[in-house]
């Protein structure tokens, strides 16, 4: 596991914290296929494992927003300002919290990451 000092941003990736409810389920426009929740978390989780781009990789998924708070402030050393703001931007309810980094260049995760139901809670530029 590696350990982050703070969120990435540079020519080629940017760092990323979405939140996905995990009863929620929507329609996709582009296929109509059902999307949402765990099935969403599972289409991101496959998207970064298959991209063609080293810069895109999930580092973590988390089942709540205790283990995900707990290993935010374990691997970035306590608290700051970084970190204060990401918890308190986090929604209440059952979510799922998915932590990593995608590609400029890699379309399909980066749709994925705008898909309906997932909420943006850190983005890098």
């Amino acid at each position: 596991m590696k350990k982050r000092l703070g969120f990435v941003s540079n020519s080629s990736s940017s760092s990323f914290i979405v939140a996905i409810k995990k009863e929620e389920t929507k329609i996709c426009e582009c296929c109509k296929q059902k999307i949402g929740g765990e099935s969403l978390v599972q289409l991101i989780r496959q998207s970064t494992e298959q991209s063609l781009s080293s810069d895109t990789e999930l580092d973590y998924v988390f089942d709540n927003a205790e283990e995900l708070m707990q290993t935010l402030k374990e691997d970035w050393g306590g608290s700051n300002a970084l970190i204060d703001g990401t918890i308190a931007k986090l929604p209440e309810g059952d979510y799922s919290f998915l932590v990593g980094d995608v590609s400029y260049h890699d379309s399909v995760t980066k749709e994925l990451l705008n898909k309906p139901g997932v909420i943006n809670i850190h983005r890098g530029k």
